[in-house]
């Protein structure tokens, strides 16, 4: 006779589409693996990566990839738990960069990657950007930097630093030594102490080539600022200030700069 199914079967049925779901997103993951296997690019596909289901798909494509070294999941909604699922891979895996923009990390997410980077040596390229990360988020970030040593490129763009979070990285920044490249842009940092430990760090680092700026409401007097310590660092060669002081003629203050600093060749107003 029918009748309602047994909780058994209402489980194992449960269990065999999850197990389906999981195993159609990983098939469509694996697509998105380079044909020699050294890099993998996903973006903008929330819907299937952001769930349980999800995370487990591209945890077993990730942890499959012995060969990859380029690690790209942008705008997928990955979130702490997909950020715990990354950490725990950080610890075995040889991947180079990494890019987890866009993927609404928060603090929790941000602090759980910085803890386990504190001792790779081996990713020389980190993006974090458009994740929302804070004060806190900056000082888990601030701490990473105190202990790795092999970080080259880092992006922390649109992060929600504004001039607290800038004023926890400003000296940890300064003394680093390994980082050639770093974009602050999108940050709100503004004229008072953001600028003023912007300026700090140009006044200490010495290995930064690159920097970006952009669009964080910088006016004349926070150029003044940057323009002073700027005549003393002779290592950066490009500065974007794009979306900056366009009104009151900061722009223009800071262009005069590479009349006077022949390192800083290639600069965006």
């Amino acid at each position: 006779m029918g009748g309602k199914p047994s909780k058994q079967h209402v489980v194992e049925d449960v269990v065999a589409r999850e197990a389906e779901d999981i195993a159609r997103k990983e098939a469509m993951l694996r697509g998105m693996v380079s044909e020699d296997g050294t890099s993998m690019v996903v973006r903008d596909i929330p819907a299937d990566v952001c769930t349980r289901d999800g995370i487990e798909a591209l945890r077993r494509v990730l942890a499959d990839g012995l060969a990859l070294e380029k690690v790209v999941i942008e705008g997928c909604n990955i979130g702490v738990v997909g950020a715990r699922m990354i950490a725990r891979l950080l610890l075995d895996v040889g991947w180079i960069e990494l890019s987890l923009a866009r993927n609404h990390l928060g603090v929790e997410g941000t602090t759980v990657l910085a803890e386990v980077l504190k001792g790779n040596s081996v990713l020389e390229v980190l993006s974090l950007a458009g994740n929302s990360v804070g004060l806190a988020g900056a000082s888990a970030l601030a701490s990473l930097l105190e202990s790795n040593r092999s970080l080259r490129v880092l992006d922390l763009g649109e992060t929600d630093l504004r001039e607290e979070g800038m004023a926890v990285l400003a000296p940890v920044l300064a003394q680093n030594r390994s980082i050639e490249s770093l974009d602050l842009s999108k940050n709100d940092i503004g004229n008072d102490a953001g600028v003023h430990a912007v300026a700090d760090i140009i006044l200490g680092n010495t290995t930064l080539t690159s920097m970006s700026l952009a669009s964080n409401s910088i006016k004349r007097t926070g150029c003044l600022v940057l323009l002073e310590a700027l005549r003393q660092n002779h290592s950066l060669t490009s500065v974007d200030m794009a979306g900056n002081a366009k009104t009151d003629g900061g722009a223009e203050l800071l262009a005069d700069h590479l009349k006077v600093n022949a390192t800083l060749g290639d600069s965006l107003f």
